[in-house]
């Protein structure tokens, strides 16, 4: 079941650190000029489409970060979509860990039912496949893997194109 996107919701982040977040919002950059100018945060999402006070995501979250220990985020291959906010993007290996996380965050939130794509953006916009798949080409995936160690809380405004993170919330190491 797909629930209807809302575009003033919150949602939970998974951010790579350091010097691999700098890689992928550099990347980010580069390619908003190729698309529609539309810049963000590097994130894989674990979770979306909430619709709920920040208070009470922000105690939500935090009691989701502390039932997880920290892993690993592995990549795949660069791919896209004909969808506006899954456009161009690297795809995420599933694994037992994220599996598990991603488990633990739906079960707190019993009405997000959609199938999980796990992906870290590179681009949204309406693109034409074959620019898309002419980057595709060209385009390498800045990094391999990075360390999920927090939550991060989100607040995604899709209709301005901002998203801001409220806080982060460490994992259990």
């Amino acid at each position: 079941m797909i629930s209807k996107r809302i575009p003033n919701a919150y949602s939970i982040w998974l951010i790579p650190n350091d010097e691999k977040y700098i890689l992928l919002r550099e990347t980010i950059i580069e390619l908003s000029h190729f698309f529609e100018g539309i810049k963000f945060i590097p994130h894989v999402t674990l979770i979306s489409n909430l619709d709920y006070s920040e208070k009470f995501l922000s105690k939500k979250v935090d009691s989701i970060a502390k039932k997880i220990k920290s892993f690993d985020i592995y990549f795949n291959e660069v791919s896209y979509l004909d969808k506006f906010f899954q456009s161009f993007f690297i795809k995420v290996k599933m694994n037992n860990r994220l599996a598990y996380a991603r488990k633990i965050a739906q079960s707190s939130f019993s009405m997000i039912k959609e199938e999980y794509n796990p992906h870290l953006s590179l681009a949204y916009g309406n693109i034409e496949t074959k620019i898309k798949k002419n980057l595709k080409n060209k385009i390498q995936c800045p990094i391999k893997n990075f360390k999920v160690e927090e939550l991060y809380l989100a607040h995604n405004d899709e209709v301005n194109f901002k998203w801001e993170v409220i806080n982060k919330f460490p994992l259990t190491q």
